[in-house]
């Protein structure tokens, strides 16, 4: 987990202490506190009053610390740290041990550059002068086709400028005049689409910096930019075969098992993890299936039951977690009562970027089991959606799950809405513009470029974030071929996924004896926020915290009002404390604003209220 600080003003002598080195101690502090018990400690790089370069050590996973290498010159010293691995890169491509040198050794402005992998990599030039500043330094910073390893960062231009660049928001809160001002369109977006599209945060001078990105620092001037983007539909004079298709990812799955001892696949018994199933089995690696499900009695034609029939059709043994059993088959049922227990925490370390509570449910004791045992949890996620075909320009931006701002619905504070509903929209359209529409001629290529773009970020920065506190999670078929490979296919291809399943069945037949899972692996919200207990209880008070900051920008009473339908059905008698008063017309108004904000779905939009209103008690 790279944390680099830059005071521009500031010289670059090294080991004296300064600003720039506060910066990082104040910015891991506060990630000490998601894993308390954690063996955790910063290593530092380098450090100056100027520039701080250095990383968190959790001690969990040996073979994933980050690399760092330093590379003395005449004129300028190199620095490289590597947070990951690559897979493809430079011809001289050895073990891992050696990638950061092998980074170190070319130029920054080598245009060949073509790393592919699951890395974060910083380089740094300095200057050797001893008077020099930091803006005299280049800082480069660059994620990997996927933006599977989230990374945020928070600059303010010009000589007196600073940057500080860490692995989750968390790391500004001790920084409000860089991290800026509260962005109103973060919170039209939380509420309305349960998480933060492209590379918004709640604040407006900080970003998550997602695929392909590259941040370049220099002369007191920071520029970001995408140094690489696929272009879907594009198509070449040569067809997509299954045998290209077959070959692109038995290698690019290779790749990535090379990095581990102790592999396992998120097994749901879907397209995607049938998939990777079968290129596993071309690859000759011994590979474990991990399936899980959330239900006290999975269905019949659910995720487990799918899972556990495939393994039996292949005679694979199948049990608990332990040295003997290839396909493990883990009942995770949740426990309602601890969630609303743990909410606080959720919240905390998902930075408050996930609205829903299903996509974070009990989920870190899973991923604590999980890692006892392997290193690498490989997920089959996809750079496009392939569900159902995308038509207008419109549906490309909602099928993402972006809801357009003539659509909103939301009880703001009126001097606020003035304000939010235009940065909203203006959020949209710079999101679409950085997608290159004129690039692309239907508008089911735009919506799976925006999907690469938008979607598969927030997918990492999400339950994914929270495995790798503890083990590795990589998706192969996120490889920049596997992208490319994407998006050559045509439409027809894409829809359905059909030619991810025509790959499965050409690849290992055999895997494709049972049936698809027709159900997934759900939480029943729309039930259980209507149980009375200890949990609606415990949920209704961390909505209507008094020391939030929410409701300086929002309608408290139609909050209010939502809470009691949502929760409990709108039920006088169930009311904590009678509900709010006012007699039967103030009643009759609130059920109307209520009703209002509740279209798009009422149990969503209660939790996405829940998460906003603990992020602004914690982090606001």
């Amino acid at each position: 987990m790279i944390l680099l600080a830059a005071q521009f003003d500031a010289p670059l002598s090294r080991n004296t202490p300064g600003p720039a080195s506060a910066a990082l101690q104040r910015a891991a502090d506060t990630l000490l506190h998601e894993i308390p018990d954690a063996p955790t400690r910063i290593e530092v790089v380098y450090t100056s009053p100027g520039l701080a370069v250095g990383w968190l050590n959790r001690g969990r996973r040996e073979g994933g610390k980050p690399l760092a290498f330093v590379q003395p010159g005449a004129e300028y010293t190199r620095i490289v740290v590597l947070d990951g691995y690559l897979t493809a890169g430079p011809s001289e491509l050895g073990p891992r041990s050696d990638h950061a040198a092998t980074l170190a050794r070319m130029s920054l402005d080598d245009g060949s550059l073509n790393l592919d992998g699951s890395f974060v990599a910083a380089m740094i030039d300095l200057p050797n002068a001893p008077d020099a500043l930091a803006q005299s330094a280049h800082v480069r910073l660059r994620t990997d086709p996927a933006g599977s390893r989230p990374i945020y960062a928070a600059y303010r231009q010009g000589e007196d400028g600073r940057l500080l660049v860490g692995p989750a928001p968390k790391c500004f809160l001790h920084d409000p005049e860089l991290r800026g001002a509260v962005m109103p369109a973060s919170i039209l977006s939380m509420a309305v689409n349960s998480y933060l599209f492209d590379e918004l945060t709640y604040w407006r001078n900080t970003q998550l910096l997602g695929p392909a990105r590259q941040l370049d620092v220099q002369g007191g001037r920071c520029r970001l930019s995408r140094y690489w983007a696929p272009v879907f539909g594009r198509q070449s004079a040569q067809a997509v075969t299954l045998d290209e298709y077959e070959a692109v990812l038995i290698d690019s799955l290779a790749g990535h098992l090379r990095h581990f001892q102790r592999p396992s696949i998120g097994f749901s018994g879907g397209v995607d993890s049938r998939l990777m199933l079968a290129a596993a089995r071309k690859t000759g690696r011994e590979v474990s299936l991990v399936t899980w499900s959330y239900e006290r009695d999975p269905k019949l034609d659910g995720d487990l039951n799918a899972a556990s029939a495939l393994a039996d059709a292949l005679g694979i043994p199948t049990g608990p977690i332990n040295g003997s059993a290839r396909t493990t088959h883990l009942r995770w049922p949740l426990d309602v009562e601890k969630l609303a227990e743990q909410f606080e925490r959720v919240v905390f370390i998902n930075d408050g970027l996930i609205g829903h509570l299903g996509a974070y449910a009990d989920r870190e004791p899973l991923a604590v089991e999980i890692a006892r045992h392997f290193d690498v949890l490989l997920i089959g996620d996809q750079c496009y959606r392939g569900e159902e075909p995308v038509n207008r320009v419109e549906d490309a931006v909602t099928a993402i799950g972006i809801t357009p701002a003539r659509r909103v619905r939301f009880p703001l504070l009126r001097d606020f809405a003035r304000e939010a509903l235009p940065d909203y929209e203006a959020c949209i359209e710079r999101m679409i513009q950085g997608a290159e529409p004129e690039r692309h001629t239907h508008p089911q290529d735009l919506h799976d470029r925006l999907y690469w773009q938008v979607r598969v970020p927030r997918l990492l920065t999400g339950p994914r974030a929270l495995f790798r506190l503890y083990m590795d999670a990589c998706s192969p078929l996120l490889s920049k071929r596997m992208i490319e490979l994407s998006a050559r296919l045509k439409i027809e291809d894409r829809v359905g996924k059909a030619l991810l399943r025509q790959a499965t069945h050409a690849i290992a037949p055999e895997v494709m004896v049972v049936p698809y899972a027709a159900t997934h692996s759900r939480i029943r919200w729309r039930k259980l926020l209507k149980r009375e207990g200890p949990m609606q209880r415990r949920l209704v008070e961390l909505l209507l915290d008094t020391d939030s900051g929410l409701f300086d920008y929002v309608d408290r009473a139609a909050i209010e009002a939502t809470a009691y339908a949502c929760i409990l059905a709108a039920r006088s008698q169930a009311r904590p404390n009678g509900g709010p008063g006012g007699g039967p017309l103030a009643g009759l108004m609130r059920r109307g604003k209520a009703w209002a904000v509740r279209r798009s779905g009422p149990t969503q939009f209660f939790l996405n209220l829940v998460t906003l209103n603990q992020w602004f008690r914690q982090f606001n």
